[in-house]
């Protein structure tokens, strides 16, 4: 940073906007076998985890948006 404050919620804005690359980066690195793992068969996989957001945001995005 360069010293300056952020605006309220600023900083948390920048963390969500990095959000996926980092994701991204992470899960470079874990072989695709082990991303459909299933620990049990009611548990999600690594994929369900990283998919479910982007699904599940038109959702949230629509609830955000009435209020």
């Amino acid at each position: 940073m360069d010293g300056q404050s952020l605006a309220p919620g600023e900083e948390l804005v920048r963390t969500l906007e990095a959000a996926p690359a980092i994701l991204a980066d992470l899960v470079r690195q874990i072989p695709r076998k082990r991303l459909e793992v299933r620990r049990r068969p009611d548990f999600w996989t690594i994929l369900d985890h990283i998919h479910h957001p982007a699904e599940a945001q038109p959702m949230l995005l629509g609830r955000l948006e009435r209020f």
